[in-house]
């Protein structure tokens, strides 16, 4: 029988999210809109939405709700 050693999660499991992707997915989780981010971070809608799609890609996920609780089951955020 092989022993199964416990790791932390790798770059697998985390979906190797850049900091900013799970810096948005973090503000999404928290309900705010795609505006409401690139106001608080100073970035445009349109580089929030694209790390939203990109952190989506990353988890296999089909829409940014699927992705926030995919980075909350994966507890890449909380």
């Amino acid at each position: 029988m092989h022993r199964h050693a416990q790791v932390e999660p790798d770059a697998r499991t985390r979906g190797d999210l850049t900091a900013r992707e799970v810096e948005c997915l973090k503000w999404s989780a928290a309900g705010k809109t795609a505006w409401d981010v690139s106001v608080i971070l100073s970035i445009s809608r349109r580089t929030v939405e694209h790390h939203l799609a990109n952190a989506c890609t990353k988890l296999h996920a089909v829409g940014r709700t699927h992705c926030v609780v995919e980075a909350i089951r994966r507890k890449i955020i909380a």
